[in-house]
C-alpha cells in the first residue's frame, strides 16, 4: 500500500498483474484513476489447464495480439467453432484486461505480458 501512495490522477497509469486479489484490490483503492490489465500468460497459462492444446494456444496470442476488433472477431470466432466452451472461458474476462484491441486508446503502452516484470523476480 505504500509503494501505491503518490500516483497522480493527472496522468494515465496502467498497472498489469496476474490476478491476485490483495494486489488488485489495493490498485483499485489506491490508485482509482489507473487502468488495470492482465498478463496473457497468466491467462493462457490458467486456460490451459482446462483447454490444452497447441491451435487453442495459437488462437489465444493471435486475437490477444490483435490490434482491430474485426481481427479479434474472426479469430474468437474460429475458436468457437474449434471449442465452445474455450471460447466461452475467454468471454468471461474483460476483453479491456486482456485483448489488446481493447485497450484504451490514449495509454501508450500496448503490452499484453508482464515478462519484463517477471525477470526481475528471479
Amino acid at each position: 500500500m505504500e509503494f501505491l501512495d503518490g500516483f497522480p490522477a493527472d496522468r494515465p497509469w496502467t498497472f498489469m498483474t496476474d490476478r491476485q486479489k490483495g494486489l488488485v484490490e489495493a490498485i483499485n483503492t489506491k490508485v482509482p484513476h489507473a487502468v488495470n490489465r492482465k498478463c496473457c500468460r497468466h491467462i493462457l497459462s490458467n486456460f490451459r489447464c482446462k483447454f490444452p492444446g497447441i491451435i487453442l494456444n495459437k488462437l489465444f496470442w493471435k486475437a490477444s495480439r490483435s490490434y482491430t476488433d474485426e481481427g479479434f472477431k474472426e479469430v474468437m470466432a474460429q475458436m468457437k467453432d474449434l471449442k465452445p466452451e474455450a471460447h466461452e472461458r475467454l468471454c468471461k474476462i474483460p476483453f479491456e484486461f486482456w485483448a489488446r484491441h481493447a485497450f484504451q486508446a490514449d495509454l501508450k503502452n500496448d503490452h499484453i505480458t508482464n515478462n519484463i516484470a517477471e525477470s526481475f523476480d528471479n
